[in-house]
């Protein structure tokens, strides 16, 4: 309820409660004086339209999310072969946070969070080495993912939404 309609129905709103604290009150109040007053019909109304919003609010939001195919933060579990390029490179329709790379292989990976170049970077922002026979969960931040490697060699990948804890783990 706004400040002007509870001036108008002779209620007071005060600064540290909620609109949904001062609806209620203002309801029960309204109620006490008779169930079939206008006032607790205008109040009925205006907490069945702030609750039709709240669910169209949440609707719309879980119908973008089903549109995008995203429901619990995976963008991708995957086993991928390097093509004959040397390399495995995937697109998201959403920003990808993190990826985590488990290298099966018996060569160095480098894992981009940019579209595949002419060669595999050698340092820079947004580059990671994962050795061989190693896996590393890496924060991302891309559209898209690319992994140089050796064609042939197999590497796991999960990419998801969010970040996950950074780990490195070794041999």
């Amino acid at each position: 309820m706004t400040r002007d309609a509870a001036d108008r129905l002779g209620h007071t709103t005060p600064e540290d409660e909620t609109v949904s604290d001062r609806r209620r009150t203002s309801m029960a109040a309204a109620l006490r004086r008779g169930p079939n007053s206008r006032e607790a019909q205008h109040l009925l109304t205006a907490e069945l339209l702030e609750e039709i919003r709240r669910l169209n609010e949440t609707s719309s939001e879980m119908a973008a999310r089903l549109r995008s195919g995203i429901l619990n933060g995976v963008l991708l579990v995957e086993l991928a072969v390097f093509d004959a390029t040397g390399l495995v490179e995937r697109t998201f329709n959403t920003t990808a946070g993190s990826a985590a790379i488990v290298n099966h292989g018996s060569a160095d990976i480098i894992v981009s969070s940019a579209p595949a170049g002419p060669a595999a970077p050698g340092q820079g922002k947004g580059i990671q080495l994962i050795p061989a026979g190693a896996g590393m969960t890496v924060p991302v931040g891309t559209r898209t993912l690319t992994l140089y490697g050796t064609t042939g060699q197999k590497v796991s990948v999960q990419v998801f939404t969010g970040t996950q804890a950074w780990n490195g783990g070794g041999r």
